[in-house]
């Protein structure tokens, strides 16, 4: 399926482009899919960590502290 110079005509090139931008569009569908499902399914330990310090902080000092 190797194109010389002078020996592929005109659609077969447009075929080729097509079937490798159609790979391309595959994987990229499919990484963008895993990346989806990794988001969701990873808890956020950060939201959970900011929880914890806000009660932390109200316990300290209370609403008349407070600018």
């Amino acid at each position: 399926m190797s194109c010389k110079k002078g020996c592929c005509k005109d659609g077969e090139k447009k075929s080729i482009i097509v079937r490798v931008l159609a790979v391309i569009g595959v994987i990229v569908a499919v990484a963008a899919i895993a990346y989806a499902v990794y988001k969701f399914v990873t808890p956020d330990y950060l939201e959970d960590f900011d929880e914890d310090f806000d009660d932390d902080f109200d316990d300290y000092f209370s609403e008349e502290d407070r600018v």
